[in-house]
């Protein structure tokens, strides 16, 4: 016997008038060319990451100006100060391939709220500051954990197709930049009050709080689209 007469009776499937060929399965709203079940989530799951990177600078550059005016208060020299503001770059410098790596391991969407979380505890630690042992605490804690938009970007280029990524990093950076003008205006405004650059401290502190409830909120509705969220 051929193997092609044996592979005919093998798929009965395949004989007219079988009902089983007549049956055919429901096609899936990707094969029909219609919107699959994450369409309709994308847009809100890009406007939430959006909304991270505006919140993130937002917050930082609302005390990143006053900074330099704290450390004069606090008795540094301008030695101490200056090592001081830069251990916050060399920390960024080796802790970003970790966090990287670590957010491979864990997923984006936990590495990313436990970096919001990690860097709101710096920020509060910084208003709280009277010392400069506790001003180099809360650099510390911030130039570790304070890789937000780094993992933003790499959620776009897990969930994103290639050719929209440009689109889709640009708007991101385009949030953050918004964010980042408006920052200053608010905590230059807010250091004109009493005790403003503690109470300056805390309202970022409140938006990366915010920032956090952001990304366990809005993402959830997303998370079971790929595996690298968890």
């Amino acid at each position: 016997m051929e193997l092609g007469a044996s592979a005919s009776w093998a798929r009965p499937r395949d004989r007219p008038g079988n009902p089983a060929a007549e049956r055919q399965e429901p096609r899936t709203a990707a094969e029909a060319g219609g919107p699959g079940p994450g369409a309709s989530r994308a847009p809100l799951f890009l406007r939430c990451l959006y909304l991270v990177g505006f919140l993130d600078l937002f917050g930082v550059s609302m005390v990143v100006p006053l900074l330099s005016l704290h450390v004069k208060s606090l008795g540094a020299s301008p030695t101490v100060a200056g090592i001081a503001g830069s251990s916050y770059g060399v920390l960024q410098l080796f802790s970003s391939t970790l966090v990287g790596c670590w957010s491979d391991v864990i997923g984006r969407r936990l590495s990313l709220l436990v970096c919001i979380l990690c860097s709101a505890l710096g920020y509060l630690i910084l208003g709280a500051s009277t010392n400069m042992f506790l001003f180099v605490l809360a650099r510390v804690s911030v130039g570790i954990f304070k890789h937000t938009l780094s993992i933003s970007r790499a959620m776009l280029s897990d969930l994103v197709p290639e050719k929209e990524r440009p689109l889709v990093i640009g708007q991101l950076n385009t949030a953050s930049s918004v964010g980042f003008i408006l920052g200053p205006m608010v905590g230059g405004c807010l250091s004109e009050l009493d005790g403003g650059f503690c109470l300056t401290c805390f309202i970022c502190f409140s938006v990366f709080i915010l920032n956090a409830g952001n990304v366990g909120g809005c993402f959830h509705n997303v998370a079971e689209q790929t595996s690298l969220w968890w």
